[in-house]
């Protein structure tokens, strides 16, 4: 009788829940790291190279190809993070988390640096270094790193998804990317590396099953990326796309928005 009685006593005790941590995709982040490594070393052999100093021994292969491995995960790790986030302040809290503490640091000693050992090399004034904290650009904008230009762009990113956030139309997403991938084939300067997030997005919203929308919104990312990597001319495309084109370039042109070079991305 009283091992059946602990035998019910145990079956009706609650049993262990499992701990829902938010675990970190080791193999990411050793490409991040990868990749941070290889934009070091490529800043590094262009700042000798421009300097007139002989070339380093060591030479970082596809170096320059770093900075696209990082929008590919961005696209990736968002929207993953904005479908675990149960409001659009969660969402906001973590990604100033991760960026903005690590971004004010590094503003901080590179600005001191500088203006202790070398004030000649940047004449940026305390003013529009401070500015350099909200890590958003304007058109008169003076960054005091040039490649914190990679932060701008994914700034940008995360507002359009914290605004999908917001209204609750997150299932949206791959779309409202879509729309701003046409704007990039329209040549909109400013949308030129959002085909490379929505990569990193379709990535992981195919990871359980490759469906055709798959299929469509990669070869619309592969027709931006083409067309400004080997400069097709608008005259090529097919005449219903060629005018299309042409017409959103007009409007663009017309809000004072400057087209990307042609082989911006080659």
């Amino acid at each position: 009788m009283s091992a059946a009685r602990q035998d019910v006593a145990t079956s009706s005790a609650p049993l262990p829940v499992a701990t829902t941590a938010r675990h970190r995709i080791g193999e990411l982040d050793a490409l991040r790291g990868v990749g941070a490594l290889m934009v070091m070393c490529h800043h590094f052999q262009d700042q000798l190279a421009s300097d007139g100093h002989p070339a380093p021994w060591i030479r970082v292969p596809l170096a320059q190809y770093a900075v696209q491995t990082f929008f590919l995960i961005s696209g990736y790790v968002i929207l993953m993070s904005a479908r675990r986030s149960r409001t659009v302040g969660e969402f906001a809290l973590t990604r100033w988390a991760r960026l903005y503490p690590t971004f004010w640091l590094c503003c901080i000693l590179t600005y001191a640096t500088i203006r202790i050992f070398e004030p000649s090399f940047n004449d940026i004034s305390p003013g529009m270094a401070a500015l350099n904290l909200l890590m958003v650009q304007t058109p008169h904008f003076r960054p005091i790193d040039w490649p914190y230009w990679t932060l701008h762009q994914e700034m940008w990113f995360y507002l359009v998804i914290a605004s999908l956030l917001l209204i609750r139309r997150l299932n949206l997403a791959l779309w409202v990317l879509a729309g701003l991938v046409v704007t990039s084939l329209c040549t909109l300067q400013f949308t030129r590396w959002f085909s490379l997030f929505l990569i990193g997005m379709v990535m992981f919203d195919s990871r359980d099953a490759f469906r055709p929308r798959h299929a469509w919104l990669l070869a619309l990312c592969a027709a931006d990326i083409l067309r400004r990597s080997v400069g097709v001319p608008v005259e090529l495309l097919p005449d219903s796309l060629a005018h299309l084109v042409a017409r959103a370039g007009d409007f663009l042109a017309s809000l004072g928005v400057r087209p990307a070079p042609p082989k911006a991305d080659a």
